[in-house]
């Protein structure tokens, strides 16, 4: 029943009925206001949780993406050092596209048959932008990078341009830096990337702890009704605590540690 119609209905009855009846019937009602106040202050702690976690997470993503970036070179160059490559190229500015990177066909990026994207292009498996790609791949945790979130014109010159790679694959093409990513695209980045397993104990679990605080949040974001019971606000809450606490890494850090605190006052 919709809520509107069935406060009317109790509202209603409180004419039609007693003295008795209606005493009750406003208790009924005064209870009710209570519990819907305090479901939706609980959403409202909710969203505050998961900013105060999205704010001591962004640092250390961006430091740890920034040295993703610098390892992803420093592989490129020795690995072009090994091969028959005419130069080794640190800073590549030919690549035009993904097409100019991918083979084809390539599963998140390809489309059509034949493939409109590539076009008859052939990649040189030993241009620096191949190997960075290999790259992203192989520290990828499922091999499976979005593509579609990066663009290969910005590889050698913007970190943030591979973190992108790790992100989910719909609703973050317009996350070009790590200010315009959500709490969702930060711990998708540190269960996707290998950089960051150090921060995860069980890491290489399906289900580790960093994929619990990520399910926990999305739960919350996509609830229709906007609001929590108090069971469900700690148990969040606890999600994003043990997610922050898990590994000796990431729970010595200052700002990881202020949030900690953060949420345990949320949770009283």
């Amino acid at each position: 029943m919709d809520i509107h119609l069935f406060f009317l209905t109790l509202l209603s009855l409180i004419f039609l009925t007693t003295l008795k009846t209606k005493e009750y019937l406003i208790y009924s009602i005064k209870r009710m206001f209570l519990t819907l106040n305090n479901i939706q202050e609980n959403w409202l702690k909710a969203v505050v949780a998961g900013g105060y976690t999205r704010a001591c997470l962004i640092s250390l993503v961006k430091t740890d993406i920034n040295q993703f970036h610098s390892d992803a070179g420093n592989y490129v160059e020795n690995k072009q050092r090994t091969t028959a490559h005419k130069q080794v190229e640190t800073n590549c500015s030919s690549c035009k596209s993904l097409a100019d990177v991918l083979e084809c066909p390539t599963n998140g990026y390809c489309k059509g048959k034949p493939c409109t994207l590539h076009a008859g292009k052939r990649v040189d498996i030993n241009h620096a932008c191949v190997i960075l790609m290999q790259y992203i791949v192989k520290n990828h945790k499922h091999c499976r990078p979005s593509w579609k979130n990066t663009d290969v014109t910005h590889w050698g010159s913007d970190p943030w341009s591979l973190a992108g790679c790790f992100l989910p694959r719909d609703g973050y093409e317009g996350a070009n830096t790590a200010e315009d990513t959500d709490l969702n695209g930060f711990l998708s980045v540190i269960l996707n990337c290998e950089i960051f397993k150090q921060y995860v104990n069980d890491w290489e679990k399906p289900d580790n702890i960093c994929e619990k605080a990520r399910k926990a949040l999305n739960k919350f974001r996509h609830s229709p009704t906007m609001s929590l019971s108090d069971e469900e606000l700690t148990d969040y809450i606890g999600t994003l605590k043990n997610h922050l606490e898990n590994s000796g890494p990431l729970k010595k850090l200052p700002d990881v540690q202020d949030a900690v605190l953060k949420l345990s006052k949320l949770e009283k």
